[in-house]
């Protein structure tokens, strides 16, 4: 099965798989950071204070939105919890990375990935927030793709605890199943050799659905996710809804 990196979202090949949970490129990203960058007013964070902001933030160009948007305390969560493997600790503000082939979308959306527990419900929004602020027209389709997949894994988890997480968690299924085409052709391309991963849209859809007990639309999705080669056990999941279609 197809595992993927960590940080990013791109599929690890078999043999990087095998020994870590993150890309080449994200492990060597690392070896490019140098010293501290100093941002005060004029620079282009624009921070309310002089203060020292490295790192990924930096890169990235975040400055403004990591020391204005987020809480002091909700920095202090995501420097505690966000540690990648072969990072060094507050790599995300430290140190002068140099190169980066990732989009700001990529990065945001590997951050996202640490977030997803309902605890941290405060700082996926926020971090959800600011990547639909920027214009998806600007970002890849495998960006849309990977975003996507994981604002609904955080979504879903949140249904219990707010009432707007359930509808939002479908919408964004919907969104993502609409440019299943593109990250298609997208993933081919790019990975030719590899067979199409899971796709969390149709399957969380389905999940959600099913447990609604709207088998008609189940069998729909599941047959088109499986016609267009999404890894999955959809003939057992069409079968199980054939069956309770017949016992409703």
């Amino acid at each position: 099965m197809t595992k993927f990196c960590i940080q990013c979202g791109k599929p690890l090949s078999f043999f990087t798989g095998l020994f870590r949970s993150i890309c080449d490129e994200c492990n060597q990203k690392q070896s490019l950071i140098d010293k501290p960058n100093l941002v005060n007013n004029s620079d282009k964070g624009k921070t309310t204070n002089n203060t020292k902001i490295g790192g990924e933030i930096a890169y990235f160009g975040l400055e403004t939105w990591w020391m204005n948007e987020l809480l002091s305390e909700e920095r202090a969560t995501i420097l505690s919890v966000y540690r990648p493997f072969g990072f060094s600790k507050n790599s995300l503000i430290d140190g002068k990375i140099t190169y980066s082939s990732q989009t700001t979308v990529a990065f945001l959306t590997g951050l996202l990935g640490w977030f997803k527990k309902p605890e941290y419900s405060k700082i996926s929004s926020k971090i959800i927030k600011h990547i639909e602020s920027k214009s998806t027209a600007k970002g890849s389709v495998m960006d849309r793709h990977f975003f996507l997949s994981t604002k609904i894994q955080n979504l879903y988890r949140n249904r219990d605890t707010d009432a707007s997480a359930l509808p939002a968690t479908i919408e964004a299924c919907k969104e993502l199943i609409s440019i299943a085409p593109s990250a298609k052709r997208a993933f081919l391309r790019e990975y030719p050799e590899s067979p199409l991963p899971s796709h969390v849209g149709y399957n969380q859809l389905c999940i959600i659905l099913e447990k609604q007990k709207n088998y008609e639309e189940v069998i729909h999705l599941a047959k088109q996710a499986e016609g267009q080669g999404w890894m999955g056990d959809w003939d057992k999941r069409i079968e199980r809804c054939i069956k309770k279609q017949k016992t409703k």
